[in-house]
């Protein structure tokens, strides 16, 4: 017993012991927790002083830190708070528990709904979602702010509800980057070759509406044929699912063999095909289509124009009018003249002569031909005869007189051959020299007043300093000069600068004293008539007042004879024109009653041209245009409905309708339309509607920067503004090309995107070249004078040319050569080269030169270009004409009118053209171009090169004439020198009648400088007023600088400026007056005047001051600058005429 309780008062002794400690543990926990609870209420009073709620808060966080600092268990930690803040404590923690529950079933359900990144939100569905998540989620965030910190799924929670739709966006990536690795073998591999990470991004979105940005050479036709394959292979659509569409047949045909090549077999449509499948599905026949518009223009102008003399004159006066361009009355001499070489100044007349003088000519060739074929036979005997002269034996004889008799025959017939060539050369169809007396020409033509162009003056007596007389027109009948001025209607000629005015104005003085003192009549017309629109009026005044009668004219006649010859192609120009506008016109879906909404766009020009002067002119000239599309509208209307055809325009709008009637519905889950930048208002209306019915989702591919079908009806607004028409949409853009160099994608880049109205991209390219693009430059008859050079060359347009070729060989000996031309007819520039075959067969056109005879060039415009790519590329036609590159004919400013979003960049579609033919090459392009009226491109080249530093453009030329021609304004570069008056246009050295040289513009006859001191045109040293030479004179205090265009400019420089020919640098003689100079500083720096007060000016300072004052610099401030007084300042302005006297 006595055991047993001695272990039963052991036991409870243990009991005991680890009771107390329990209470003591317990009791000390609680004394450190409130000495915490102490310090805590001491630290928050600080700053809470009166808000309970966030004082208990404060507390219930700090409770959490204690805790987790005694590393106690939650639960057991809570039991032992029981005393003081016992309540707020578990409400805190038991609050944070329950809202983030809440959150986290909320986040589960709805990334349910959206997918969980296992299939693509589409962009139409972001917002409502999003705006889902707000609504639903808005009452859970209000809570948010009090537990934020100590959960990280409120954490996580709030960023979705920050921003949901970025969170939609990072699923939708998510889903991508799953699909790609789970597709990664696939993509590997489609027709032997593996996609770029953008390609992959294009192929696997699953966007509603899909945009894919393909540039140049970027594999865009690979892409196409990975995503069908993915849609099939993949994602399980039926090929027949897909409506895979093309521009042309051929196109059509190569996406679907290359597709099928995939083991798919899945159609590749056109709209075309499209289109009449879905007519005759709805009226059970196929519709006969009219495919030519071009034919019924031509029966219209055969059957009703040509027919009626009234309306045969109208169509000669607007044809008259409408390839001339319309100025300003201050537009420069330089942009008259450059705008008049891209258009053609042949008259009416001179067009209606072109048939016979052909014929002329062709009689002329005849008769030469048949002097030569006589001709080569006597030359034949008589080298023999002369042969065997040489070779005699001593005594033999030989027949003096037959030798002597063949030398007279021969003598004979080339002076018949000279005298018909001679003949020959002037037959010429008639042009002028600008575009106002083109139509003063063809005013006198229409009216039957028989005249002559610039007709030498009988009363003038040649001087040596001008040429003879030779007003504008003549009028025979009535024996009247006419001259037409180009001055406004105060008398002043603004297009010139202030000295080339004075000349010009005082010309005009001149010529009316002369027929004054000759007693001839003088008939004078204006420019500011034209501008005005008076100028009819103006010439039946004239007609009144000198006795002019107007005869009748058949202008049926013409027209026929005109047809005969058309060498100029003005009405297979208007042609294009007119079936252009016809074609944008039913694109767009317009009735009969869109020409009335039109004629009121032209009222209103006044409110978006800046010039009143040129509203009249284009008014009248758009308002006549306008009138005769809607005649033709309604007769091409008529023999539609007579022949029981639509043309291409009807059927696509036709198809349109009836699906958007539900009368055909269209069950496609997926449409991919290739070359989307050629779409046309139509054909977005049949593709609209396709998607609608059906519910298909959309796949477009395409390059804005390569959209070039506005003839066939293409709106690049549809690619620009896609959003605008399709709503939201993905859009990738694929910039790692396969084609081009870096140094090719940079110039060409920049180039097209000058109009910035286009989408901006930056291509890439693992592949470098240095000077990719190569200008060939060719002078024709022109030699340039050259500063600090006396070269004169002489390069044709066969030897640049052959230039470019040779150079491509040597870098590329097995390389393909694409030649590439504006128009068909590009190609005819190579025919004067006899070195050269041009070979056409079977609608391919095929260029071999002699020192290359397994070399076949192929010649394509560049519109049959476009797809395509060769080794090396050969632009032939960089030329700024009507025809040229840019082509003026086809981008005529009245086709604006219809178009919804007009850009308003000049030649916008013309400088996309360039930009693909540029883009053609693997290697190297070359650009043909005239040295003298090269294409604006060709500039726009070389001026973005010298901007940006690049190593993009170089210029070549022959071995023997290697001459650095710069085109920029670059002094440190040898450059032709420009015309003073003009500016456009380059000095070229000439010859006189009596053998001496001087020099006169490239531009001539429209711009007649011209000037015979050949040193100070070496010289190179400019007036800083009106740009002319600078030449030595003497004065009273000896030598100074005068300008050779005195005395209409007085400029003069007391620093006599001389030009080291050796050493090609400028020296300043300044010896004679260095103490004169010296004098007159120190006796301003004893007065107190500014230093250079009356110190002479330098040319250098001339050009800053000019400079100065142009950019805004004050009188007070040009003084401080050149250390001259006020007054000063203000008397060299007056000087320079840059402020009035």
């Amino acid at each position: 017993m006595r055991q047993e309780y001695i272990a039963i008062i052991a036991l409870c002794s243990i009991i005991v012991i680890v009771i107390v400690y329990k209470i003591i543990s317990k009791y000390k926990f609680i004394r450190d927790v409130q000495d915490l609870l102490q310090e805590v209420d001491s630290c928050l009073g600080k700053f809470i002083e009166e808000d309970k709620e966030k004082r208990l808060l404060g507390k219930a966080k700090l409770y959490k830190e204690i805790l987790v600092s005694k590393k106690y268990k939650f639960d057991e930690a809570v039991r032992f708070l029981t005393y003081e803040e016992e309540l707020p404590t578990k409400i805190y923690f038991n609050n944070v528990t329950t809202l983030a529950s809440a959150m986290s079933d909320y986040c589960n359900k709805y990334i349910e709904m959206v997918g969980n990144a296992k299939k693509f939100i589409v962009s139409p569905d972001i917002k409502p979602y999003a705006d889902q998540f707000l609504e639903e989620a808005e009452q859970l965030a209000s809570k948010s702010s009090r537990y934020i910190a100590d959960s990280l799924v409120i954490q996580n929670f709030m960023k979705i509800y920050n921003n949901p739709k970025q969170y939609l966006v990072d699923l939708n990536y998510r889903y991508m980057e799953n699909e790609k690795s789970i597709c990664n073998e696939l993509l590997s591999n489609i027709d032997g070759k593996s996609l770029d990470e953008n390609q992959r991004n294009a192929v696997v979105n699953d966007d509603l509406r899909q945009l894919v940005i393909a540039g140049a050479g970027s594999g865009k036709t690979l892409t196409v044929a990975a995503k069908v394959k993915y849609l099939v292979e993949r994602k399980g659509i039926n090929p027949k699912d897909i409506l895979l569409i093309s521009f042309t047949r051929k196109a059509a045909g190569e996406m679907g063999e290359r597709i099928r090549k995939l083991g798919i077999d899945v159609e590749s449509s056109t709209f075309h095909k499209y289109g009449l499948s879905v007519i005759r599905n709805v009226n059970m026949k196929t519709p006969d289509v009219a495919e030519d518009i071009g034919k019924y223009i031509d029966r219209y102008l055969a059957d009703i124009i040509y027919n009626d003399n009234e309306l045969a004159k109208n169509f000669l006066i607007l044809l008259g009018t409408l390839m001339l361009p319309v100025f300003d009355g201050d537009t420069s001499i330089g942009r008259r003249i450059q705008e008049e070489q891209c258009q053609d100044l042949t008259t009416i007349k001179g067009m209606y002569e072109a048939y016979s003088n052909k014929i002329k000519v062709d009689l002329l060739n005849d008769e030469i031909d048949n002097l030569d074929a006589k001709l080569a036979p006597l030359i034949s005997r008589l080298e023999k005869l002369q042969d065997n002269k040489n070779n005699m034996l001593d005594g033999q004889q030989t027949d003096n007189e037959e030798v002597q008799q063949i030398s007279e025959d021969i003598h004979l017939l080339e002076t018949q051959i000279y005298k018909l060539r001679t003949q020959k050369l002037s037959i010429r169809n008639e042009k002028m020299k600008s575009a106002e007396e083109v139509m003063l020409a063809n005013m006198f033509f229409l009216d039957g007043v028989e005249y002559e162009y610039e007709k030498e003056y009988p009363y003038d007596d040649e001087q040596n300093y001008r040429k003879k007389y030779r007003p504008d027109f003549y009028l025979i009948e009535s024996d009247t000069y006419w001259e037409h001025f180009g001055i406004d209607e105060n008398g002043n000629a603004k297009q010139y600068s202030v000295p080339a005015e004075r000349e010009y104005l005082e010309g005009i003085e001149w010529k009316r004293n002369l027929h004054k003192e000759s007693g001839t009549n003088l008939a004078e017309t204006y420019s500011w008539q034209f501008r005005k629109n008076t100028i009819s009026q103006a010439v039946n005044e004239n007609y009144e007042k000198f006795g002019v009668t107007k005869h009748e004219v058949r202008y049926c006649d013409v027209i026929r004879e005109i047809l005969k010859g058309d060498a100029s192609g003005n009405i297979e120009s208007f042609k294009s024109l007119l079936s252009t506008f016809i074609s944008l016109f039913k694109s767009y879906g317009y009735s009969k009653t869109k020409f009335d909404e039109l004629r009121g766009v032209i009222g209103n020009y006044k409110d978006s041209l800046a010039s009143k002067e040129s509203i009249v002119r284009r008014k009248s000239r758009d308002q006549m245009f306008l009138d005769f599309a809607e005649s033709f509208y309604d007769y091409y209307g008529q023999m539609l409905i007579e022949e029981e055809k639509i043309d291409f325009n009807d059927m696509i709008l036709q198809a349109a309708g009836y699906i958007e009637q539900g009368a055909f519905k269209p069950n496609y889950k997926y449409v991919i339309i290739d070359e989307y930048q050629d779409i046309s208002v139509g054909r977005y209306r049949l593709a609209k509607a396709t998607l609608e019915q059906s519910k298909a989702k959309l796949f477009c591919v395409g390059d804005d920067w390569q959209s070039i079908y506005r003839f066939t009806g293409s709106e690049v607004d549809l690619l620009v503004s896609f959003e605008n028409y399709f709503g939201l949409y993905s859009r990738t853009d694929i910039i790692q090309t396969y084609r081009n160099s870096q140094e090719l994608l940079d110039i060409s880049g920049a180039f097209v995107q000058q109009n910035e109205y286009q989408t901006p991209k930056k291509l890439k390219s693992n592949k470098h070249l240095e000077n990719p693009i190569r200008i060939a430059w060719y002078t024709g008859s022109y030699r340039p004078i050259l500063e600090e050079k006396e070269a004169e060359i002489e390069i044709s347009f066969a030897q640049a040319f052959r230039l470019a070729v040779k150079e491509i060989v040597e870098a590329c000996p097995n390389g393909e050569i694409l030649l590439l031309g504006r128009n068909n007819g590009d190609i005819k520039a190579l025919a004067e080269d006899k070195n050269l075959y041009i070979q056409r067969e079977g609608g391919e056109t095929t260029v071999i030169l002699s020192e290359y005879p397994d070399l076949k060039m192929r010649y394509l415009t560049v519109h049959r270009s476009k797809g395509l790519e060769a080794d090396n590329v050969i632009i032939l036609n960089a030329r700024n004409s009507r025809s040229g590159f840019p082509n003026q004919i086809v981008d005529d400013p009245v086709l604006n009118l219809l178009r919804k979003n007009a850009e308003n960049y000049p030649f916008a579609e013309e400088r996309r053209l360039f930009y693909v033919a540029m883009t053609r090459t693997k290697n190297f392009t070359y650009i043909i171009a005239p040295i003298t009226q090269s294409s604006r491109f060709v500039d726009d080249l070389k001026m973005l090169e010298q901007n940006t530093g690049a190593s993009s453009v170089v210029d070549t030329y022959p071995e023997d004439n290697r001459v650095k021609l710069e085109m920029v304004i670059d002094p440190q570069r040898t450059k032709p020198l420009s015309c003073p008056v003009c500016k456009i246009g380059t000095l070229v050295k000439r010859k006189g009648k009596e053998g001496g040289e001087f020099v006169s513009c490239s531009n001539y006859p429209s711009c007649t400088y011209k000037a015979s001191n050949m040193d100070a045109v070496r010289n190179n040293n400019r007036c800083p007023v009106c740009d002319n030479f600078l030449i030595k004179r003497n004065g009273v205090n000896g030598e100074f600088m005068g300008c050779m265009s005195y005395p209409y400019c007085t400029y003069t420089s007391n620093i006599v400026i001389e030009v080291d020919k050796n050493k090609a640098e400028a020296t300043i003689n300044q010896s004679q007056r260095i103490d004169k100079y010296a004098k007159r500083i120190m006796y301003n720096a004893e007065n107190g005047k500014p230093a250079n007060s009356h110190v002479g000016w330098t040319i250098d300072e001339d050009h800053q001051l000019i400079s100065e004052f142009n950019n805004g610099k004050s009188i007070k401030e040009m003084a401080a600058i050149h250390k001259r007084s006020a007054g000063g300042i203000t008397a060299r302005l007056k000087k320079l005429g840059l402020v009035e006297r």
